[in-house]
């Protein structure tokens, strides 16, 4: 019977080695295996205390959405109550705390009333992406009494 070569029994602990290697551990990174989230929570807490400049009127809102950044689509719901009239426009615009900024989305499909729900969503391009999850964004109610906003929140990431 003829000796098999010290190589060949390295050969295939090598070949061995590397079929384990690429089929279990070796092959990628956990992290690799599971795509990074695409969806983002956000909310907003509305009153006239938040507004530019603020007021003392007891009306209210709330914001919840959600953006994925896939379909670029930001989906959310705001709710408002005690308002002093009814919703004349409402906006997201861009601004920091404290300071007026500019309308980037606007929201229609609200009911003129003081107090409603509205569900929607709305596509936000790369520039609005980048300021919405820096937290440069705020909802904004307006009615005939406060033409400039009645409530106000500061939309942040949760």
């Amino acid at each position: 019977m003829q000796k098999r070569p010290m190589t060949s029994l390295r050969s295939g602990i090598v070949l061995l080695s590397a079929f384990f290697c690429l089929s279990t551990a070796c092959s990628k990174n956990d992290d690799d295996n599971n795509p990074p989230a695409t969806n983002a929570n956000f909310a907003a807490s509305l009153s006239g205390s938040q507004e530019t400049p603020p007021n003392a009127e007891t009306g209210t809102g709330t914001l919840t959405a959600t953006y994925d950044a896939n379909s670029n689509k930001l989906s959310y719901t705001l709710t408002w109550t005690g308002l002093t009239g009814a919703p004349t426009a409402m906006h997201f615009h861009k601004g920091q705390v404290g300071e007026p900024g500019d309308v980037e989305i606007p929201i229609a499909g609200f009911t003129a009333a003081a107090a409603g729900t509205l569900t929607a969503t709305a596509t936000v391009d790369e520039d609005e992406e980048e300021d919405l999850m820096e937290g440069h964004f705020y909802v904004n109610i307006h009615t005939a009494n406060y033409q400039a906003g009645e409530i106000r929140g500061q939309v942040l990431k949760q």
